[in-house]
């Protein structure tokens, strides 16, 4: 399943039929040939423990 990255509605093609492959509650579904690719799960990357607080006023530091 080769995607642009870029490409935020970018939608694959059927390996086995070249047809425009459909979104599915589990990932994509070929609407010809019935083939079926899942999309991997991906973990939560958190909520920004950690990150640098900006200075006085909400303003980023003057670097």
């Amino acid at each position: 399943m080769d995607l642009d990255p870029l490409d935020e509605g970018a939608q694959p093609r059927c390996p086995d039929c070249a047809v425009l492959m459909r979104s599915s509650p589990d990932g994509y579904i070929c609407p010809s040939c019935g083939h079926e690719e899942s999309i991997p799960e991906v973990e939560h990357p958190g909520y920004g423990d950690g990150l640098i607080e900006f200075g006085a006023a909400g303003k980023p530091p003057r670097w």
